[in-house]
């Protein structure tokens, strides 16, 4: 945990796999504190406007996420504010998600959040990590580093239940499961 004990969760889809190029198509924020994830949170579709709906093939292949619903979804300026007012209302937490480096990427080019946020430790990487040492993931000796394990990967091995998989809302609430079953197993060890 971070700041009061506070740790807000995100997550994005987007319209493609390269963060620096991609828009977001929706966007979910949870939070922990002290311990316990929170019953509140925040999640909305995300119209980016005519181009970024005609260019979402390759993310309705991951997502799912149809040209319609991003039409019928609310313009990306009304979403980012709320979403902004959502993650604010908790001065001083970081922001973490599965995959930190995506998401930090996706959310500071598409101007959601500033460059000078603080963020937590990367589930991802922490995970792969755990997993790595316990040989379910395997060393990358050119890397230095462990394989980096799905998100799936991470939930199956920590024994937490997958939802609906690659839709904002259920993969941050996965990951802040996560999140909370590795700081678990870390107080008990």
């Amino acid at each position: 945990m971070e700041a009061n004990g506070t740790l807000i969760v995100v997550d994005t889809e987007t319209t493609n796999k390269y963060p620096s190029q991609a828009r977001i198509l929706e966007a979910a924020a949870v939070v922990i504190k002290d311990g316990v994830l929170l019953p509140e949170y925040f999640s909305s579709m995300c119209n980016p406007g005519a181009y970024a709906v005609e260019n979402t093939d390759e993310a309705r292949l991951v997502n799912g996420i149809t040209k319609e619903e991003i039409a019928a979804a609310p313009l990306e300026a009304e979403v980012r504010a709320k979403f902004t007012e959502f993650i604010t209302r908790y001065e001083g937490a970081p922001l973490t998600s599965y995959n930190t480096h995506y998401d930090r990427i996706v959310l500071e080019v598409s101007g959601w959040i500033p460059r000078e946020w603080r963020w937590g430790k990367c589930i991802m990487m922490t995970a792969s990590e755990w997993l790595g040492r316990e040989g379910v993931v395997p060393w990358l000796s050119w890397k230095h580093e462990y394989k980096w394990a799905s998100l799936t990967e991470a939930a199956h091995f920590f024994g937490v239940e997958r939802r609906i998989a690659h839709r904002a809302l259920d993969d941050a609430i996965l990951a802040a499961e996560v999140w909370l079953k590795m700081t678990a197993n870390e107080k008990e060890g």
